[in-house]
């Protein structure tokens, strides 16, 4: 069976305090605001399955600098969402990219476009 964490080119990221800093900024901001025609319980599904992401990342990103082992943890919610409709999955990519963006992650190696 396939696996997209076998395409992940690995790097070591460059984490700092201020790039902690930015997670936890992140994490605490109006997550999945521009999410139109939501559909009862979805904002709040989609907040709970990326703070679940994030909180991970924050709490091991220091000791696991790694792009594979970001992308292993974002997998794991990216399988659990599988079912959702697909404007839910394309916004909980774009908050995926965010993080990307802060841990500056250039690309997915296809991941997230195997999922979404």
């Amino acid at each position: 069976m396939y696996n997209p964490l076998e395409d992940i080119i690995d790097q070591k990221l460059d984490v700092s305090d201020e790039t902690v800093r930015s997670l936890i900024s992140l994490s605490k901001g109006d997550l999945f605001s521009g999410l139109p025609g939501e559909i009862p319980g979805e904002k709040e599904m989609l907040i709970e399955h990326f703070q679940t992401v994030i909180d991970a990342i924050i709490q091991g990103i220091v000791a696991n600098p790694s792009k594979l082992w970001v992308f292993t943890i974002i997998q794991a919610a990216l399988i659990e969402f599988e079912g959702e409709d697909t404007e839910a999955k394309e916004h909980f990519g774009d908050h995926i990219e965010m993080i990307m963006d802060v841990l500056s992650i250039e690309s997915s190696d296809g991941l997230l476009g195997y999922y979404l």
